[in-house]
């Protein structure tokens, strides 16, 4: 089953607009456009999840993004289970990220 994990990068900027975003490793990236992340969040089911105040909180900012399948998923309640286990992992591959960009330009 396919899915994306989505995280703002705050405080960090790019210096123009990646509408494809950059590749940081398979599967990541980061982006500032508009083009991946209304194909992400304008969804019904980001809607229903997120609701609109947090989908809007991704306008203006820097993100990053993982896309993957998950084999062997039978269920909703097996990729719920599947998805919350890898959520921390994921965003500790972000908070990798910015530790290294941070620390190159400091």
């Amino acid at each position: 089953m396919k899915y994306i994990f989505i995280t703002i990068l705050h405080n960090l900027e790019l210096d123009n607009i990646k509408n494809k975003g950059t590749k940081i490793f398979p599967g990541a990236r980061i982006s500032n456009g508009s083009q991946i992340l209304s194909q992400i969040m304008k969804t019904s089911l980001m809607r229903d999840t997120l609701g609109l105040h947090s989908i809007d909180e991704f306008d203006n900012n820097v993100y990053f993004y993982i896309d993957g399948n998950f084999t062997n998923i039978q269920s909703k309640e097996q990729m719920d289970e599947t998805g919350t286990e890898n959520t921390f992992s994921f965003l500790r591959q972000a908070q990798i990220f910015c530790t290294k960009t941070m620390g190159d330009k400091g």
